[in-house]
């Protein structure tokens, strides 16, 4: 369901980020994710890390991946084990120009991390 125009997870996500103690340094930014990354990078904003969830195909995966590698020093998700599309767009990145400019990639569980 939705709630002011928000699906009721993000309130869970909210609630739980307090609950965890962790509020003061979790930020949310109910965006897409190419477009929080655009307003990072046009406010020189560069997150410590980003946990990516969100669009499961390839070229979306890939443009995230891109997008957050180029202000962040960890970009991470899930889905890895379960998704052959964010799987193939994982290793394609790490593999094709991330391995090259010092990236590391980790595969833990369902998980992966990219880090600088």
């Amino acid at each position: 369901g939705l709630k002011l125009g928000y699906p009721t997870l993000y309130y869970q996500f909210l609630y739980n980020v307090i609950e965890s103690g962790y509020g003061d340094i979790i930020i949310p930014f109910p965006q897409t994710s190419l477009i929080a990354s655009r307003y990072f990078r046009d406010k020189n904003i560069r997150p410590d890390l980003v946990y990516i969830d969100a669009s499961h195909d390839f070229a979306d995966v890939q443009s995230d991946i891109y997008a957050y590698t180029n202000i962040c020093n960890i970009v991470f998700g899930d889905d890895y084990r379960t998704w052959d599309s964010v799987k193939d767009a994982v290793n394609s990145s790490y593999n094709i120009i991330l391995k090259s400019l010092g990236w590391r990639l980790e595969v833990v569980g369902n998980h992966w991390i990219l880090r600088k």
